[in-house]
């Protein structure tokens, strides 16, 4: 059996030298708790909704240096939106960079893929993208997350797009 584990992405950059105030990190208020009768402050990456423009961030995270055979590597968002009804939708590109290794190469593109949001603002949605090169032990792996806003035919979600969380999931053994 597989030892699956996630390891954080750490999205560090809005696009800058293209598409620039089209993704911001944020905080938001969630609702009171109870226990503490505090509002909880979360911090977020939102991608804004407007049909005439994409979002992008941009993030590292390093594959550890045991993983399995066939690592079964996947790049996995946790995404929510103050919103009821809608689609959106987004890909991803990757570069996994050794050491000794040119930072400037060209990356992979994935798949796009359009995901149902949930019917209650601010639940939590999962998108998977199953890597198309496994990665290798060591490698530092760049990672683009861009919502295509301009696909109006599939991106029909009104509201910001907010990434909660991101992480590669691989297989350790």
């Amino acid at each position: 059996m597989a030892d699956t584990t996630r390891f954080p992405i750490d999205f560090r950059s809005p696009a800058i030298s293209h598409s620039q105030g089209n993704s911001f990190y944020n905080v938001n208020t969630l609702a009171t708790w109870a226990a503490t009768a505090i509002d909880f402050d979360l911090g977020v990456w939102e991608m804004i909704h407007t049909g005439d423009v994409d979002s992008y961030i941009y993030g590292l995270v390093t594959v550890p240096n045991t993983i399995g055979g066939t690592p079964a590597a996947k790049i996995i968002l946790l995404v929510a939106a103050n919103a009821t009804t809608g689609n959106v939708r987004t890909r991803i590109a990757t570069q996994a960079v050794a050491n000794g290794e040119n930072l400037n190469q060209a990356s992979t593109l994935e798949t796009e893929q359009t995901t149902t949001m949930p019917t209650t603002a601010f639940e939590l949605e999962e998108i998977s993208y199953t890597l198309t090169n496994a990665p290798v032990a060591k490698d530092l792996i760049m990672v683009e997350f861009r919502r295509e806003a301009t696909d109006t035919t599939n991106d029909t979600l009104a509201a910001n797009l907010l990434v909660v969380e991101a992480y590669l999931e691989i297989d350790l053994s």
